[in-house]
């Protein structure tokens, strides 16, 4: 799920650098520090819109394709704080009903994203 980053998204990942994996460009979190960057997501107003579950070993990292969310539909319509709220709770719900020992890759999106996605 790879796409530019905005500064701010950079932000938002790299503060969590230290802690999640990282292959290449992307960032994997487990259930834990899944948790703590959603609730951080909440605090600098981004909504999670999709998520990719994975298995991650030394050697490799492999998707697991019953561990796919996408809740960007959701930005069409409606006030930007019910849509972040909606998505991040269900994001939440998401990550705490997968199995033990997976890896989440998230993107997100922020109300400037959507207006500017919706201005185009």
């Amino acid at each position: 799920m790879s796409a530019q980053k905005s500064g701010r998204e950079q932000q938002l990942f790299g503060s969590f650098a230290s802690a999640a994996v990282r292959r290449g460009k992307e960032f994997y979190f487990d259930r834990a520090l899944a948790m703590q960057f959603l609730d951080r997501c909440d605090i600098d107003d981004f909504a999670v819109i999709g998520i990719e579950g994975f298995r991650i070993t030394p050697t490799a990292t492999e998707p697991d394709m019953t561990l796919i969310a996408d809740y960007s539909g959701r930005l069409i319509t409606g006030e930007w704080g019910q849509i972040k709220r909606a998505c991040n709770t269900d994001a939440r719900q998401f990550v705490r009903a997968a199995p033990e020992g997976a890896f989440f890759n998230f993107v997100v999106s922020s109300s400037d994203e959507r207006d500017s996605d919706c201005a185009s």
